[in-house]
């Protein structure tokens, strides 16, 4: 690869007998007749694939590969070239050519002749704006008669009849992710005869007509990513419908989609679904879990709900839930586990059991969870115990805390920090912790600045060059970032007092600023806002209260 080739003979593969594979990619000087010339001298006997990847040819003789017919030549990479028109005809010598992939390269037709042998097509990221025609010009017979799976991922489709993959008579896999369609009609897929999986993410505003998925085939079906307003139909009969004729069902996917907030919709939506054995519904703003809607999922064995607003449900809700051996409640809103929430059955019976990052609250209602943790090898269940379970102590405002803010600065910006910053904030009424006045003297610093951090409402981080420099400040930095993972981003008030150059940015100050807002010192015009901004910052209230590490100790 990469070799600046401009030429090869014609004679170039005679000596490699036993060559399988032959790749011959980024060679932008090489002439493609130039490499049609040296294909007579491959050895037929075990060569079995050819990568001609990211060469920049915009076209192909027609009789390309016309020297290797009758070679068992199974895969066939075109990857990355510049071709708007591909004619797959320049196949047909491949006789037992079993994989064809062009990815990314930039096709816009696609004339699927010669594909009498393939099983895979790979299309990924080109331009193409129609599902190519595999049928013959009578329309009756297949020109890939024996294609099982197709990928035409990140292209321009904008519509999909259910005419589209007529002929496609052997066709199990088809990915059609990031494509443009707006609209999926009545049985947009039931001309596939044999249909097992269908992946159809990242179509933003993408909408689902009733039985769109109709199948009676079709085992996988991935619908995730596409933003979908379940939640804005008001109509039942649709969701009834929806997966009426799809009801073999083994798997789906409807993450980042918004399902309806109306329970019994949901319980409609779902109920053809009882042969699923894996269900993904993470982060579709489901708040309620309707009474019956597992058990009408017999053969479940993984449940993904993570990300939800799920707070709490009723005892029924995972009972009889024999074969579930996965359970995600990652990233809800669940204060309390006890007895009721989970049958013993089922907390034995699982292989995973995640509900990490929850709000739990700390009270004598989550005593049955701790003790439960403490008595069971649940833990070992747990792939995020004990880091991310936290559970939040009854502190709801600054007037639990000793100070209003600490201020963590480098000894280079001290006289803004003690004559600006410090002396402002005091004469708003605020108390700010001052490391010579309130540190314990003989205490080690480590110690002061974690304790002092801990007895202050907010962290206020004073950026600048010197301040990404030190070694010391980069330290305090990570608490920081620890504070704002358990309390969120108005724990801290970020303010850059000097432009930091980009040679030092560190890691931690990048992440600090990707995830927190940051406030910009200005002198002059802009500087009555700052102090503003920084003062408000302090007082104002945090979106979930301090935390503490849950602890089964």
């Amino acid at each position: 690869m990469n070799n600046s080739i401009q030429a090869i003979s014609t004679e170039a593969f005679s000596d490699l007998r036993y060559l399988q594979t032959l790749e011959v990619s980024f060679e932008s000087q090489l002439d493609v007749f130039d490499f049609k010339s040296s294909l007579k001298s491959l050895n037929a006997s075990l060569f079995n694939e050819l990568i001609l990847k990211s060469n920049g040819w915009t076209s192909l003789p027609d009789n390309l590969l016309d020297d290797l017919d009758g070679f068992k030549l199974t895969v066939f990479s075109l990857n990355q070239n510049d071709f708007e028109i591909m004619n797959a005809s320049i196949l047909k010598p491949l006789f037992g050519l079993k994989k064809f992939l062009c990815i990314k390269c930039s096709i816009t037709h696609f004339k699927a002749n010669g594909l009498q042998k393939v099983k895979s097509i790979d299309l990924t990221g080109n331009n193409i704006f129609e599902v190519p025609d595999f049928c013959d010009t009578t329309g009756k017979h297949s020109l890939a008669p024996l294609l099982q799976k197709l990928i035409l991922t990140d292209n321009a489709i904008r519509l999909i009849l259910p005419s589209s993959f007529k002929c496609l008579i052997s066709l199990q896999s088809l990915i059609l992710n990031g494509n443009r369609m707006k609209e999926l009609k009545k049985n947009s897929f039931s001309i596939l005869p044999i249909l097992i999986r269908l992946s159809i993410t990242h179509i933003p505003r993408l909408n689902f007509r009733q039985e769109a998925f109709s199948s009676t085939s079709l085992r996988i079906l991935q619908l995730s990513q596409n933003g979908f307003r379940f939640d804005h139909v008001d109509n039942v009969k649709y969701f009834r419908g929806l997966f009426i004729n799809t009801f073999n069902l083994e798997k789906i996917d409807l993450s980042k989609n918004y399902l309806p907030h109306k329970p019994q919709y949901t319980l409609e939506m779902f109920s053809p679904l009882k042969q699923l054995r894996s269900l993904n519904i993470a982060t579709t703003g489901i708040a309620t879990i309707p009474e019956g809607l597992f058990q009408n999922m017999p053969y479940l064995k993984n449940l993904n709900l993570i990300g939800n607003k799920i707070a709490r449900w009723n005892p029924p809700t995972f009972e009889n839930m024999t074969n579930l051996r996965k359970l995600n409640l990652d990233g809800n809103q669940i204060n309390i586990i006890n007895k009721t929430s989970f049958p013993t059955l089922l907390l034995n019976k699982l292989k995973t059991f995640e509900i990490s990052n929850n709000p739990f609250w700390c009270t004598c209602d989550q005593r049955w969870f701790l003790n439960m943790l403490r008595s069971t090898n649940i833990t070992k269940k747990m792939p995020n115990w004990p880091v991310f379970y936290s559970c939040y102590l009854k502190l709801t405002s600054c007037n639990d805390f000793d100070f209003d803010a600490f201020v963590v600065y480098c000894d280079s910006d001290r006289q803004w920090v003690h004559n600006d910053l410090i002396k402002r904030l005091k004469d708003k009424g605020l108390k700010i912790c001052i490391h010579h006045r309130d540190f314990e003297v003989g205490e080690p610093i480590i110690n002061n600045i974690e304790k002092f951090m801990n007895k202050s409402w907010k962290i206020i981080v004073v950026m600048s060059n010197d301040f990404a420099k030190s070694e010391w400040c980069q330290w305090e930095v990570n608490l920081a970032l620890e504070r704002r993972r358990r309390q969120g981003m108005d724990a801290l008030v970020l303010i850059m007092y000097r432009q930091i150059d980009s040679k030092h940015m560190t890691s931690g100050l990048r992440t600090l600023l990707n995830t927190t807002p940051h406030l910009i010192f200005t002198e002059g015009l802009g500087e009555r806002m700052f102090w503003n901004a920084v003062v408000n910052g302090i007082n104002k209230s945090l979106m979930l209260p301090p935390t503490a590490i849950l602890s089964n100790s």
